[in-house]
């Protein structure tokens, strides 16, 4: 059974955008951050779009070894909708209505468009996701590392009061 209302928005993602929210969270799974693994069932173009994703998907922080199948979902719908556009582009987005002795009667929009179509919707809901769209990136925030002082009660005095 499903919840009500939108599906949660991990905890990572929240901290980026500077969420309160985040605070309140602390039962949440952590993916473990380890290397991860190129799907075997994956064709030689998903293959090629797997590499530069990952690491840019690294370099934000927000993947773990856990979404490797979501990902390799993601660059297999990439390679269809890739391979339904160029049918488009190499037949046109309409295709002919024949009658009974082969003469075209009228047209129709080509099964390709509507496959790229809903091929489209699913790649932007994982982009979505994963902070792959310009919108869902500027709703994260990125705080800098802080330099850390060298002298630790320093740090401290800002939380107790000095005797004199």
């Amino acid at each position: 059974m499903a919840g009500k209302g939108p599906p949660k928005i991990p905890t990572k993602i929240l901290q980026m955008r500077g969420s309160p929210l985040a605070k309140g969270r602390t039962a949440e799974p952590v993916p473990v951050a380890a290397t991860l693994t190129c799907p075997e069932w994956l064709d030689e173009a998903g293959q090629a779009l797997w590499r530069p994703l990952v690491k840019h998907l690294k370099a934000m922080g927000i993947v773990g070894a856990v979404d490797a199948l979501a990902l390799g979902r993601y660059c297999q719908l990439f390679t269809r909708w890739l391979a339904a556009e160029q049918a488009i582009r190499a037949n046109g987005s309409l295709a002919p209505v024949r009658n009974e002795f082969g003469d075209v009667v009228s047209w129709r929009i080509a099964a390709e468009v509507k496959i790229a179509g809903d091929l489209a919707d699913k790649l932007l809901r994982l982009e979505q996701q994963y902070g792959m769209t310009a919108s869902a990136r500027a709703s994260l925030s990125v705080a800098p590392e802080k330099a850390k002082k060298d002298d630790a009660s320093a740090d401290k005095s800002r939380f107790f009061k000095q005797r004199a």
